[in-house]
């Protein structure tokens, strides 16, 4: 295979994944937004740790393990806080990339996670279709494109 219809397969492939997941996010930014009627405090206040009410948008966001990481990449350990079970790796790569979104740790988490995600389907899509064929590849790459919808979520 030449290198230009692989890096077409690639930037193809690259981009559906990308516009998926932004679709997907504009989805939840929309429910959010427009169906509040149908919003259930007490259904939030499940996922989340420590929270009396969901004061901006931003808090739909941090849901489940999102707040400690969160924590962690503002705080760092402090002794004898549950948050001490979580590894530090994502928390520290989540602050040095906070510098590139002014502060933000998490949008910065959010873009990390999601640029994460589209490489390990990407990865994912040219093993199959090194191994396989590429329509395979695209059949894996769609199925675990849509299990994995619960990260665009959350960190």
């Amino acid at each position: 295979m030449t290198e230009a219809p692989r890096f077409k397969s690639s930037a193809n492939v690259i981009a559906s994944l990308a516009i998926y997941k932004v679709t997907y996010f504009l989805l939840i930014y929309l429910a959010i937004v427009l169906l509040p009627p149908i919003y259930s405090f007490e259904n939030y206040a499940i996922n989340i740790h420590g929270l009396t009410a969901p004061s901006s948008l931003e808090k739909f966001f941090m849901t489940w393990d999102t707040q400690p990481y969160l924590f962690i990449s503002q705080y760092g350990y402090i002794k004898g806080l549950p948050v001490n079970a979580f590894s530090p790796l994502w928390p520290f790569m989540i602050r040095i990339f906070s510098y590139i979104t002014g502060g933000n740790l998490l949008a910065s988490g959010l873009i990390l996670s999601n640029v994460f995600s589209i490489a390990a389907l990407y990865g994912l899509h040219r093993l199959v279709s090194e191994q396989n064929d590429s329509q395979l590849a695209d059949h894996s790459t769609n199925f675990h494109r849509t299990t994995e919808k619960a990260s665009m979520k959350t960190l």
